[in-house]
């Protein structure tokens, strides 16, 4: 087992070993005691004016003797007698100078550790008020040049250690290595697929570029009274969505295309909570309208088919590629994907503000928070704010809907919407309240605004009874 090293005071001073007798030398350590002239230990300086391989001068009469890097105090040279102090003159120097000993070679009365051996034999002074053997200690009025001698020695040679363990050992810490370049972890408003750019998503939901079976499917719907609007359109592709909205009817056409129009993926849903007929009708012209062009018709008879059997989960396979088909009646749902096409990432989206923090604010404006924020509307009616997000983000979702007497429901909208957007922090909130005030004439819309997918639906057909709601939520796509 590797002995730990001693620290930089010799045997017999504070800290040490125990001053003895070490190498068969009668010299002991400790304080009051001087020790055999061999025995310098850490406190001590070698000589500043010879070099390491040369002598050093004999020591003046009445002088200390210079002192050098050598053994520990208390280990002397093996077969050699302890010499005096002061006024005795030194052994003659060994051969070599500064020597290392590592850790695994120590030999018999030497301290474990690097250390460092001078050719002289330096001198050791007795401690204060004890002498040694060899000689007298240092009187009073040597004291405080002893005290402040000893504190630069201690200081100078810790200095020389720092010096000699690192340039023996090395630097301690690797070099860092370069810093990486710098990558935003927080959701953006484009995928990084298509082109990764803010500007590629509209602000207020326009239509970007489009040529080939993207355009021509575009042309087709907006005929048949789809609104369509982009959630992104870069370089490399876009994301679209037409939607046809009108109370408890709705239809959607989604799908992305390449630069050059090529349509990758698509996925179509007609609902209709009143006529289940007429959720078929809807969607027999929306499949149509995109995939005569995309798809083929053969490939298209092959969905019709699918839909008359009125099964409820089907996969139909077609030379463009395999769709899932699901038929519950008042509720069709299509979607697919291009062979050897894969559908662009889509933007993660939030708010700047958490779940709590909204809960907090509207509380602050006299709303009852429990399962949700609500106030009193009129008689009977009421308006609800409610927000969704993860447990450590912020908001994915945000809803406001007002409902009751359908006068009461027109005259609170307005402040429930001030309410709500007063509340939403982040870069998009401007662009969503502008889509949302200038959509607030009681009909049905939907779109894609600034990355975020925007429905504001209505129901006015109970002259007792209406309801407003607006949703704002991040886009999900998968074919």
């Amino acid at each position: 087992m590797t002995t730990p090293p001693q620290g930089p005071w010799g045997p017999g001073q504070p800290g040490g070993q125990p001053g003895g007798q070490q190498g068969g030398q009668p010299g002991q350590g400790g304080w009051g005691q001087q020790q055999p002239p061999q025995g310098g230990g850490w406190g001590q300086r070698p000589p500043a004016q010879q070099p390491p391989q040369q002598p050093p001068a004999p020591p003046q009469q009445g002088q200390p003797p210079q002192q050098g890097w050598g053994q520990q105090p208390g280990q002397g040279q093996p077969g050699q007698s302890a010499p005096g102090g002061w006024g005795q003159q030194q052994q003659p120097p060994q051969q070599g100078g500064y020597q290392q000993q590592p850790w695994s070679q120590n030999k018999p009365g030497q301290q474990p550790g690097w250390q460092q051996q001078h050719a002289q034999q330096p001198w050791q002074p007795g401690g204060p008020g004890g002498k040694g053997p060899g000689g007298g200690g240092f009187g009073k009025d040597k004291m405080p040049l002893f005290i402040g001698g000893g504190v630069v020695g201690v200081v100078l040679i810790g200095l020389l250690v720092f010096l000699g363990v690192k340039a023996l050992g090395g630097d301690d810490k690797k070099e860092a290595d370069p810093p990486a370049p710098t990558t935003s972890t927080q959701p953006t408003d484009a995928p990084t697929t298509p082109g990764g750019d803010e500007t590629t998503a509209p602000t207020n939901g326009e239509l970007g570029n489009a040529t080939g079976q993207a355009k021509t499917a575009t042309e087709k719907l907006q005929a048949a009274g789809f609104g369509c609007s982009d959630l992104f359109n870069g370089p490399q592709g876009a994301h679209r969505g037409c939607f046809k909205y009108d109370g408890a009817k709705s239809a959607e056409v989604i799908f992305q295309f390449q630069s050059d129009g090529t349509i990758i993926g698509v996925k179509i849903r007609s609902e209709d909570n009143d006529n289940v007929n007429n959720a078929a009708v809807t969607f027999d012209a929306a499949l149509q309208a995109i995939g005569n062009d995309t798809f083929g018709g053969s490939e298209v008879a092959k969905v019709q088919q699918a839909v008359k059997t009125g099964q409820k989960r089907t996969k139909v396979g077609s030379t463009w590629g395999e769709f899932e088909l699901t038929n519950y009646g008042d509720d069709l749902q299509m979607s697919g994907g291009k062979s050897g096409s894969d559908s662009f990432e889509m933007p993660r989206k939030q708010f700047q503000i958490t779940e709590a923090q909204l809960n907090a604010a509207l509380k602050a404006k006299k709303y009852t928070c429990t399962s949700l924020c609500k106030k009193t509307v009129g008689k009977y009616g009421s308006q609800l704010i409610d927000g969704y997000g993860s447990s450590n983000g912020g908001l994915s979702s945000f809803d406001i809907r007002v409902s009751g007497d359908p006068n009461d429901v027109k005259a609170a909208m307005p402040g429930a919407i001030a309410d709500g957007f007063g509340i939403l922090k982040g870069p998009d909130v401007e662009a969503l309240k502008s889509y949302v005030t200038s959509h607030s004439d009681g009909k049905s819309y939907a779109g894609y605004v600034s990355g975020w997918r925007v429905e504001i639906t209505g129901d006015t057909s109970d002259s007792d009874y209406g309801s407003r709601t607006v949703s704002i939520r991040y886009e999900s796509f998968y074919v």
